[in-house]
C-alpha cells in the first residue's frame, strides 16, 4: 500500500473518530419539554408508545400551576401506588432530522421541587433503543438500554419554600439509538401533602454531523474508484 493511500485511510478514521468528539450535542429531543399546553396521557395497557407524547401510569400526575408558582409543569400528588411514571419516547430523526446519533456524552437536565418524597425510590432516568419502545399485553414497559446511573431525587421544600433547583447531569453512552425514552418515577411517603414538580425536561446525544459522513463515505469512494483503474 502506497503512503499517499495510508494517509487517506488514516485521515478517514479519524474524522469517524473525531467527529463525535467535536461535535457539540444535539438539539433537546423531548418535546414540549415545558409542558405547555400539554395534556398527559394515560399508558396504554399494551401496544408502542408515541414519539414526542408524555404518558403517565397514574392520574395522580398532572399540569400544575401552584403551588408553589405559576405552571405549567408536570406534578405529582396525593398518591403513595407503585408505578408512578412520568415519561416521553422520542424518535431522534424525527426531532432532528439530517444527523445520527452515535456512542458519547448524553446530556440530562430538567429543574424539579420536592416534598415527602421517599428518596430511595424517586428518580430519573434514560434509556435508548433500536426498535420503538413499547408497553407488553403483561403490563411491562420495555425501552431499551439504561442509560447511566439513576438521577435520584431529594426533598427540597423547607420552610414553607417550595424551592426548584436545576439537575444536569452527563454521561457515556456506548453507541447512538434511534429512540431516547426520559423517566421520572417520584415516591411520596404522605398522600395528603407530598409533591413532586418536574419542568425544563431536556436530553441531548453526540451528533455525527451529516457533513462528516459526506465526506468519509466520499473519501473511501475515492479510493475504491483508484483501486479500480489501478486493476
Amino acid at each position: 500500500m502506497k503512503v499517499s493511500k495510508i494517509i487517506v485511510l488514516a485521515g478517514v478514521m479519524a474524522l469517524f473518530m473525531l467527529a463525535p468528539a467535536n461535535a457539540a450535542l444535539s438539539p433537546n429531543l423531548i418535546q414540549n419539554s415545558n409542558f405547555t399546553g400539554v395534556t398527559l396521557t394515560t399508558t396504554p395497557s399494551s401496544g408502542n408508545f408515541t414519539n414526542g407524547v408524555w404518558y403517565r401510569s397514574t392520574s395522580a400526575w398532572t399540569i400544575g400551576s401552584t403551588p408553589p408558582i405559576d405552571g405549567p409543569y408536570a406534578l405529582l400528588g396525593g398518591t403513595t401506588s407503585s408505578n408512578r411514571y412520568l415519561f416521553q419516547s422520542v424518535e431522534a430523526s424525527q426531532v432532528w432530522s439530517g444527523h445520527t446519533a452515535t456512542a458519547g456524552p448524553v446530556e440530562v437536565s430538567f429543574y424539579y421541587f420536592a416534598r415527602n418524597l421517599d428518596t430511595a425510590n424517586a428518580y430519573v432516568t434514560v434509556y435508548g433503543s433500536n426498535s420503538q419502545p413499547y408497553r407488553d399485553t403483561s403490563g411491562n414497559y420495555h425501552f431499551g438500554s439504561q442509560l447511566g446511573d439513576l438521577i435520584r431525587l431529594t426533598n427540597t421544600y423547607s420552610n414553607y419554600t417550595y424551592n426548584w433547583v436545576p439537575k444536569t447531569v452527563t454521561f457515556d453512552a456506548p453507541q447512538g439509538y434511534l429512540w431516547y425514552t426520559i423517566l421520572i418515577n417520584g415516591d411520596l411517603t404522605s398522600s395528603s401533602s407530598g409533591y413532586l414538580g418536574i419542568d425544563s425536561v431536556s436530553v441531548k446525544v453526540t451528533p455525527i454531523p451529516p457533513a462528516a459522513w459526506l465526506l468519509g463515505t466520499g473519501l473511501l469512494g475515492l479510493i475504491g474508484l483508484r483501486r479500480k483503474f489501478k486493476k
